[in-house]
């Protein structure tokens, strides 16, 4: 007679023990396919190797890298350069220095009429006959203070002549100075005295006896000015 129940437990034991042994050879091959299954760029290393498994595997640079292009440093365009008149840069003008010119002056005006003149000159001293400097359209007069002002004339073929210097101001005559001349070629002059009731408008004529006029000068007399307000 079977023991049937004996039977069914060596059979239940049987299947158990199968069943523990195919789960632990499924379970050995899913951890072999898992550490397989490496990430992207590594190597796993078997134990055989005799290198850590956790060791990083040796970089190696991609076959086409990506190149970075280098960095340009901005460039200035000329104005009306194609393309690049968005990137013209302009450097602000240079501001010019204001420099004060000094007065202009300007020698009184002569007027020559007749070649028998040479020289005309207004000035305000004579040294050997000669003039010493030339004075200018408009002479200043100090307060209280008198000037002499000469005319100084050159003439040539006159000899034998009587002529004048005749000192106007504001169109009055002031006063006439006889000249006679001796001589083909000869330097003459006349002076006038100037005081601060004399301001104004002068001429200087040299005329002949028949009023015939060889040469003039034109200049003014003013108040003499404050130029340290400048």
């Amino acid at each position: 007679m079977y023991h049937w129940g004996r039977i069914l437990g060596a059979l239940s034991l049987v299947l158990l023990t199968v069943s523990v042994v195919v789960w632990g050879l499924w379970q050995w091959q899913f951890s072999d396919d898992k550490a397989a299954q490496a990430a992207p760029g590594t190597i796993a290393y078997g134990e055989d190797s005799g290198e850590s498994m956790s060791q990083p595997p040796e970089r190696t640079q991609p076959s086409n890298p990506i190149e970075t292009p280098p960095t340009l440093p901005l460039q200035a365009f000329a104005p009306g350069s194609a393309g690049n008149d968005h990137l013209a840069i302009q450097a602000a003008p240079e501001q010019p220095q204001l420099i004060r010119e000094p007065d202009t002056v300007f020698p009184a005006e002569v007027a020559i009429l007749s070649p028998q003149l040479v020289r005309v000159q207004l000035t305000s001293g004579l040294n050997a006959k000669e003039p010493v400097d030339e004075l200018p359209a408009s002479i200043e007069l100090p307060e209280n203070e008198l000037l002499r002002i000469y005319l100084f004339t050159e003439t040539r073929n006159l000899n034998g002549k009587l002529v004048y210097h005749d000192w106007s101001r504001n169109g009055r005559r002031m006063a006439r100075v006889p000249i006679r001349l001796y001589s083909d070629t000869m330097r003459a002059s006349s002076s006038k005295f100037i005081d601060r009731h004399m301001l104004g408008f002068w001429r200087v004529t040299v005329v002949n006896a028949r009023g015939e006029v060889y040469a003039s000068v034109e200049f003014d007399v003013i108040p003499e000015q404050d130029h340290t307000k400048d």
